[in-house]
């Protein structure tokens, strides 16, 4: 989203282009926040911290580190909604979205077997041929999917699957036109294609 711009501040710095000043007038350069709105802010950052993070490779410590930190850390009485039970209002609000009631629903597709040409064989085949990279993010995991490009279980067809971590193969549950359209032009170009899905907001 396009942050929104102060007009007057903007009206400042289109005279200092224009003056060929304009490095002294962008945001409080020469000016300080009061204490009371520096105060507001070390609140607003507490409740929102920066995802410093996001996008960023961790190595194997740090990760094993956090994963240790973790877990258990919301399993049982340490779940925020342990022993709350759960209104009959918000119980008939998620009924409302299950089902063939959900954008999802895809006339009771994910209830119907695989086909038994769907081997271990196969997927083993599939994922040697993606030298075991995920076809999205590229990282490699002790197990990955094999994801049905057109999502027809019966289909088969070695051009039909391609090799995905779990994470990425749950976010393609989503969104499906698109991701079926990703992999189909990415098979034709036979190449990495941007993902629309890193720009989105």
């Amino acid at each position: 989203m396009k942050k929104l711009i102060n007009i007057k501040i903007l009206e400042r710095i289109k005279q200092a282009y224009a003056k060929g000043k304009h490095s002294k007038v962008v945001g409080f350069t020469g000016r300080t926040h009061s204490e009371e709105t520096r105060q507001k802010m070390r609140e607003a950052k507490l409740k929102n911290p920066t995802k410093y993070w996001l996008g960023k490779p961790r190595d194997e410590s740090t990760r094993k580190k956090i994963s240790k930190n973790l877990t258990g850390r919301f399993v049982g009485e340490n779940h925020p909604n342990f022993g709350k039970p759960v209104s009959e209002e918000t119980k008939k609000k998620l009924c409302m979205y299950t089902g063939e009631k959900s954008s999802n629903w895809r006339g009771g597709l994910s209830f119907l077997p695989y086909s038994p040409d769907f081997t271990p064989v196969l997927k083993k085949e599939i994922q040697e041929r993606d030298n075991k990279k995920c076809k999205l993010c590229g990282k490699t995991e002790w197990r990955m999917a094999t994801h049905h490009i057109d999502y027809d279980k019966t289909n088969n067809d070695t051009k039909n699957l391609v090799t995905l971590c779990y994470k990425c193969h749950g976010d393609t549950n989503f969104d499906r036109v698109y991701w079926e359209g990703y992999f189909k032009q990415s098979l034709i170009t036979h190449r990495r294609i941007p993902l629309l899905r890193e720009v989105r907001v």
